[in-house]
């Protein structure tokens, strides 16, 4: 695929796996393919690709789940979609960072951390604490659920970018073992979910 054709790809993959995620608990699971297709925007030759990429789809998100913004804030609301939105594109700028300074093994190793990171200082250490749309809370009100009383919401999101990270890893060699790891672990966070809540 065209370099440009292979990012619009991920970015709709990534949109509508964020969507089918948050429509249903029972849908809640598709965010691991939402994370995977975050680090496949990594991948690109140049961080602007990634970091544009990212703002793109952040975008995607915050104009369909933050609507009622417009209501409350009116033309504001666009400077707050931006805002959600520059997370995610610094997100896939930095792992494309860690992917092109560390090498692919500790690239994909420190990511989860810098995801986790990310998400921990946009939610409780920035000023707006714009913690809406966080991957944790995809599994609220889930069968599952109970992975959130045992590691919380950051937990969950971490556990999830280990298993998009592993499975991003694989990807070049095997896609069929990559998709079988994102299966498998997102299905044993949802069985540990599961037990827990019992």
């Amino acid at each position: 695929m065209p370099p440009i054709a292979s990012i619009l790809f991920w970015v709709l993959v990534a949109a509508a796996a964020f969507h089918a995620a948050y429509a249903s608990a029972n849908t809640s699971p598709l965010i691991v393919l939402y994370l995977f297709a975050l680090l496949q925007l990594a991948r690109t030759d140049r961080w602007r690709k990634a970091f544009y990429s990212g703002l793109a789809f952040g975008l995607l998100i915050a104009v369909v789940r933050l609507a009622f913004f417009w209501r409350v804030f009116l033309g504001g609301a666009a400077a707050l979609w931006v805002v959600y939105a520059f997370w995610i594109a610094l997100f896939v700028a930095l792992a494309r960072l860690c992917l092109g300074r560390l090498g692919p093994r500790w690239g994909w190793l420190l990511i989860p951390f810098v995801w986790t990171g990310l998400e921990y200082f946009r939610s409780e250490l920035y000023y707006l604490r714009f913690s809406w749309l966080n991957v944790g809370y995809a599994f609220a009100g889930a069968p599952w659920q109970g992975a959130l009383k045992l590691v919380g919401t950051y937990g969950v999101g971490f556990l999830l970018m280990s298993v998009a990270s592993a499975a991003a890893f694989l990807w070049q060699k095997s896609r069929v073992q990559s998709l079988g790891l994102l299966c498998l672990g997102v299905g044993g966070v949802c069985l540990g979910g599961l037990l827990c809540g019992k």
